[in-house]
């Protein structure tokens, strides 16, 4: 690949990044319409295809367009591409939350606790992995499974403890008297 080349695609990377970032870089106090992020994830998914042979940057493109595609809420195809991105890297817990999240909103629940799973062994520290497999595993009613990993979650970083009172992953075990008894305790 030519210098020049290689220029282009730092260029067309940062162009590509910069739409996801304008996307959701205000979402806590001003979010954009789904419009407003459909219309730049578009852009984003333009721009990375005008990138030519990536190589070993090919992950990365991959990445970016399954988040892009998830942004504009085309779930099933941001799955394959954040699939294939796995594939090539599979010690990134950002690719399995991504995919773990376009899962669910397909419906597909048992994929996105098997896929946080694999997040799990890849960083079994990490707060935000076992919070969100709490909530996966919640939607599936593992009540017991759902709250070890809570506990964990709240272990490793205090602040899930507020989510978890709001987080309505947990309505289908919320009355469960095992998970007041035991929310009771971890939380």
């Amino acid at each position: 690949m030519s210098s020049q080349q290689i220029k282009r695609n730092r260029r067309l990377f940062r162009q590509a990044e910069g739409f996801l970032e304008l996307a959701t870089l205000f979402d806590d106090r001003f979010p954009l319409s789904v419009e407003g992020k459909t219309a730049l994830a578009e852009r984003c998914l333009d721009t990375l295809a005008h990138i030519n042979d990536a190589g070993i940057r090919e992950f990365r493109v991959l990445y970016l367009k399954g988040q892009a595609l998830r942004l504009a809420e085309r779930y099933s195809e941001a799955i394959v591409a954040l699939e294939r991105a796995f594939e090539l890297d599979a010690s990134n817990i950002h690719t399995c939350l991504a995919l773990a999240w376009c899962f669910k909103r397909c419906d597909q629940i048992s994929m996105a606790v098997e896929t946080m799973q694999k997040a799990l062994l890849i960083d079994p520290d990490s707060g935000i992995v076992q919070y969100n497999l709490a909530c996966y595993l919640a939607l599936l009613n593992e009540t017991e499974m759902a709250l070890t990993h809570l506990a964990k979650a709240i272990q490793i970083d205090p602040q899930y403890r507020a989510l978890a009172h709001e987080e309505s992953d947990f309505d289908l075990i919320r009355d469960d008297p095992d998970f007041q008894a035991k929310t009771a305790a971890v939380l």
